[in-house]
């Protein structure tokens, strides 16, 4: 037996890379007769076949040899230990040559010789979608389900494909087939159909996939799940709400799902919607751990509603004051009851005009000590404001500075700053004002900001300390706001 030397193998390898690259550049310059030559005398070496393969058979291609590309792709089918992917190539090949009953009869058995190879699979899907054909790569995945023998397999994939091709009542179907058997992937289907339902045609067929899919099973939870997905989307809060509730009685489960649709519709002001779900919740009973955040939440809700009339009275007020106070008066929790105070205490002053006792509830707020960390800013910036309304200057800016320190950097300790910086405009010193509105405007909290920058452009665009006409104008700009903040219209519009 003859043996190569290591000098030989290495110079028959540096020759045959030289072949390659001088292959390369023939390719590249558009001179593929010569590129032929040498893919011919190295097609015989199984290494370096599949290097040249593709330039090889588009080089063939540019010059319309298709019996020699035809070879060429049987072959590689053959050095490739009968890769089925090579049967999908011969019948694109043989539909680009415009033999489509030859194509047909090629796809028939590269559909044949496929095996439960996933990977393969999807090798094979990607080729015949790069070439412009989802129906051939959907009978792929359809014979992929018989031999993994997995009619669920590839759900997904057919979903997608059926879209590609405009089916979108067949990919709604897939999709809530690969829902039903995997439940923990809803967001892979969500991220497939959501820019497709934004047309309300497809949303339509959706739901009626859906609804039809739920019809026939009354445990269909990922259906459920689906459904109320689409309708919050919709921003369809009280069809949300239906089936979010028809789940939380099914999976007997705690009404977290309720509380964040409530929470949910609430800040959209479908304040009925949101009253509805924290009543659902409610009716759990007292013993029930989301009893007494449901309880003040509803309270909101209900203030929301009152607020949107034009014609509330006190006695809807007080009725508001009544249901705080019970809340405050039942719940065992210290965070509930500091929020309860809170929210009662902005009532109080703002709307039944009772700031004395508005005051005395935030003290006792901040005199808690089991009152946490961040209720307690919330509430010395709250009772700063209602000082002021008290006429009580001094204790509002030792209150909003001691936030602001505390909290320096974060959205609260800059609303401490804006809010002093407010109180100084209020009280004439507009220069002041307007330097440190300058320093909070450009910072990154843009609520905050955005304030700032109002009330400084305000004092910039009215205020030249130069001119005597537009410091009196000023003041009596600021003194007319400040008696609007403190509620005292009548002596507000006089100055007006």
């Amino acid at each position: 037996m003859f043996y190569l030397s290591f000098g030989e193998v290495q110079a028959q390898s540096n020759n045959a890379q030289q072949n390659l690259q001088l292959a390369q550049q023939f390719y590249e310059k558009g001179e593929y007769d010569k590129a032929i030559d040498i893919y011919q005398k190295l097609e015989g070496n199984s290494e370096t076949f599949f290097e040249i393969y593709q330039e090889f058979r588009t080089s063939l291609k540019q010059l319309k040899d298709t019996k020699s590309e035809e070879a060429l792709i049987n072959k590689a089918y053959l050095i490739s230990g009968k890769d089925p992917i090579y049967l999908f190539e011969l019948a694109l090949f043989y539909e680009a040559s415009k033999s489509e009953k030859d194509a047909e009869k090629q796809l028939g058995k590269a559909l044949k010789a496929l095996k439960n190879n996933s990977y393969q699979i999807y090798k094979i899907t990607q080729l015949l979608m790069d070439a412009n054909h989802p129906e051939w790569a959907k009978e792929v995945y359809l014979k992929g389900k018989e031999v993994f023998d997995d009619p669920n397999a590839f759900d997904l994939e057919l979903a997608y494909l059926e879209g590609v091709m405009g089916d979108f009542r067949s990919m709604s179907i897939s999709l809530i087939q690969y829902a039903n058997t995997h439940p923990n992937e809803l967001q892979n289907v969500i991220q497939l159909i959501e820019i497709p339902i934004e047309t309300k045609e497809k949303a339509n067929v959706f739901e009626e996939e859906l609804l039809r899919s739920i019809g026939n099973n009354n445990e269909a939870w990922s259906e459920i799940e689906l459904l109320a997905w689409l309708y919050k989307k919709q921003e369809d809060y009280a069809s949300a709400f239906d089936q979010i509730r028809s789940l939380d009685l099914l999976r007997n489960e705690n009404g977290d799902q309720v509380l964040d649709l409530a929470r949910l519709a609430q800040r959209e002001k479908d304040f009925r919607t949101a009253s509805k779900a924290y009543n659902y919740i409610i009716q759990k009973g007292r013993n029930h751990p989301l009893y007494h955040t449901a309880s003040l939440e509803l309270i909101n809700s209900q203030k929301s509603l009152i607020f949107q009339k034009s014609d509330y009275n006190s006695e809807d007020l007080l009725k508001l004051k009544d249901s705080y106070l019970q809340i405050i008066n039942e719940n065992p929790y210290a965070y509930n009851t500091a929020r309860a105070k809170i929210e009662l205490a902005d009532l109080e002053a703002k709307y039944l005009f009772q700031i004395d006792s508005a005051i005395a509830r935030l003290v006792q707020v901040l005199e808690d000590r089991d009152t946490a960390r961040d209720f307690l800013a919330t509430a010395k910036l709250e009772l700063g404001d209602y000082y002021i309304m008290n006429d009580q200057d001094w204790e509002s800016t030792l209150l909003y500075t001691q936030v602001a320190k505390a909290y320096k950097g974060t959205p609260i300790g800059e609303e401490a700053k804006f809010r002093n910086a407010r109180l100084a405009y209020f009280k004439g010193d507009f220069e002041w004002a307007l330097t440190q509105l300058k320093v909070i405007k450009g910072n990154t909290f843009e609520l905050i900001s955005n304030d700032a920058i109002e009330l400084a452009t305000f004092i910039s665009d009215n205020y030249n300390q130069d001119y005597n006409e537009d410091k009196a104008a000023m003041k009596s700009f600021s003194e007319m706001d400040i008696l609007f903040f403190q509620n005292k219209w009548s002596e507000a519009n006089r100055i007006a």
